[in-house]
């Protein structure tokens, strides 16, 4: 699995989605813009846990992979004393996969943070700019529209009808 895909798995299941600049291959936007506004709680409540959640998701990712790091430091360090030097090279790579992750799941702590915040502030006034927008709108085709007569007046004629 590649780094990016486990990190997305990640925030799936943390109810976070980092925003999307570009389309996917079939056109379509799979998560909202950076000038989207929000189209419901939901997604307001989802866009602002991000700063938060991201952070701390890969922070403890990227802690467990040193973990797993040192775990297979010592175990390369056994199996060399034990002349098992298969084992040994099995977890010197396993070490270097472990090193790639926690380098990667370290940076990421950084750019997803003030990503998922730019995003979450630039939303925000989206959002905003979009709210006025329909207000100064609505005023306005309340202002200008072409109301017809209050009342209609009633035909006269000179015969009373039945009911």
């Amino acid at each position: 699995m590649k780094y990016s895909e486990y990190k997305n798995s990640m925030y799936a299941v943390a109810g976070v989605c980092k925003t999307r600049l570009k389309e996917d291959s079939e056109g379509l936007y799979l998560r909202p813009g950076f000038f989207t506004p929000y189209q419901s709680f939901s997604d307001f409540s989802h866009q602002l846990k991000a700063p938060i959640v991201m952070p701390i998701l890969c922070v403890v990712t990227a802690l467990r992979e040193v973990v797993e790091l040192l775990e297979n430091g010592v175990l390369t360090g056994v199996n060399i004393a034990v002349f098992d030097f298969h084992q040994a090279w099995d977890h010197v790579k396993q070490g270097a996969t472990n090193t790639g992750f926690a380098l990667y799941f370290v940076l990421s702590t950084v750019v997803d943070a003030l990503w998922s915040l730019v995003s979450f502030l630039a939303r925000t006034v989206a959002s905003a700019i979009s709210l006025a927008g329909m207000g100064i709108k609505a005023s306005i085709d309340c202002c200008t529209s072409d109301v017809g007569p209050v009342y209609q007046p009633l035909a006269v004629t000179d015969s009373y009808s039945t009911y």
